[in-house]
């Protein structure tokens, strides 16, 4: 998988060096490992050869698209599983959005001649025991929590409600819908991050940003001079005493 790997190059690269060529070279040439291990650059008739090869052509045309289409494809499979992450939770909450209870507000509203109070949040229902678990292990684990709102939370005994969003034991730490906002909030935390775009907070995916990071650094070979380019910094970099080639 893509993603994977570029994330774990980009973690193991200090990327302030790229904007020199050899450490660019090193960087295309673990990142493309598995398309091609240019082992034989270092032979000048064999990196001649392959320039005027349709290889040469057919790398070019990876790293300047197919790679890309690849990446993106990647990055929708993974905003798939976000969805589904997140509607799980709602299904084991048997959540009704706010959208959906305005909705119902409306048609009572324009039914009645009463006027009751706007709908401001979604409407929860205790998870099962066992879905209260799956929860507990995948999102409160480790985390930086108060142990009493975990150890209500994870209590076998049946968990009973006076109304969508309190607690009726009084003894409980949270609102049923501050755990729902909550495990919510763990989501955004595990796939999402902030920027400051002037005065607002842009928040995009981290699969997302991976892709625009990497596909600046693609970007660098949109040209066949650019590209030629990169073929002889990777011969150059075969050709270093010290260097280390990768293993796939």
């Amino acid at each position: 998988m893509w993603l994977e790997h570029i994330c774990t190059l980009m973690k193991e690269t200090n990327m302030n060096h790229l904007n020199c060529d050899l450490p660019m070279a090193k960087f295309m040439i673990k990142l493309l490992f598995t398309r091609i291990k240019f082992d034989n650059f270092a032979n000048l008739q064999t990196y001649l050869d392959y320039i005027e090869s349709c290889q040469s052509i057919e790398l070019k045309y990876f790293i300047q698209s197919t790679i890309k289409e690849e990446i993106n494809l990647e990055c929708v499979l993974k905003e798939k599983e976000i969805d589904a992450e997140i509607e799980k939770i709602d299904e084991m909450f048997h959540t009704v959005s706010v959208e959906e209870r305005r909705k119902s507000f409306n048609s009572i509203r324009q039914s009645s001649s009463t006027h009751p109070p706007l709908p401001v949040g979604p409407t929860v229902q205790a998870p099962t025991y066992e879905d209260r678990m799956i929860l507990y292990k995948n999102y409160m684990i480790g985390k930086d929590i108060e142990d009493k709102i975990v150890d209500f939370w994870i209590q076998k005994s049946s968990m009973q409600f006076d109304n969508p969003t309190r607690v009726q034991t009084a003894s409980s730490p949270w609102m049923l819908v501050s755990y729902y906002r909550y495990f919510n909030t763990e989501i955004d935390k595990k796939y999402y991050i902030h920027k400051r775009q002037g005065n607002n907070m842009r928040k995009i995916n981290i699969y997302r940003q991976l892709e625009k990071d990497i596909l600046n650094i693609l970007n660098e070979f949109n040209t066949d001079k650019s590209f030629l380019k990169l073929l002889k910094s990777i011969r150059d970099v075969k050709l270093m005493k010290n260097y280390t080639p990768i293993s796939p």
